[in-house]
C-alpha cells in the first residue's frame, strides 16, 4: 500500500535532496581522505540499494516482520543426556 502525503521522514513539503547540504567544513572524525574514499566506492558501485531502502519503507515491516518475532517462551530441549 502506497501513502500519499507526509510520511514523517522529512519535513512536510521537502524532499531527500532538499536535505543534502555541504558543510563549510567536515566534522573532525570525518577527514578529506574518508570523504575521497566514499566518494570513489559511490562511484564504482552507485546509490541505488540505499535509496531503494527508503523508496520500500512502507513495505518494510511486512518484509522484515519475521526478523523481529520475539523469542519462543516454549521448553527447548538444551541437552540430549537426562541427568534424572
Amino acid at each position: 500500500m502506497r501513502h500519499t502525503g507526509w510520511d514523517g521522514h522529512f519535513p512536510l513539503g521537502e524532499t531527500l535532496s532538499a536535505q543534502l547540504v555541504q558543510p563549510e567544513r567536515l566534522p573532525s572524525w570525518l577527514s578529506e581522505d574518508d570523504v575521497a574514499f566514499y566518494t570513489a566506492e559511490l562511484q564504482a558501485s552507485g546509490f541505488r540499494g540505499g535509496l531503494n531502502w527508503y523508496r520500500n519503507i512502507d513495505r518494510l515491516p511486512g518484509l522484515l516482520a519475521c526478523l523481529w518475532a520475539p523469542p519462543s517462551t516454549s521448553r527447548r530441549c538444551t541437552s540430549a543426556a537426562s541427568t534424572t
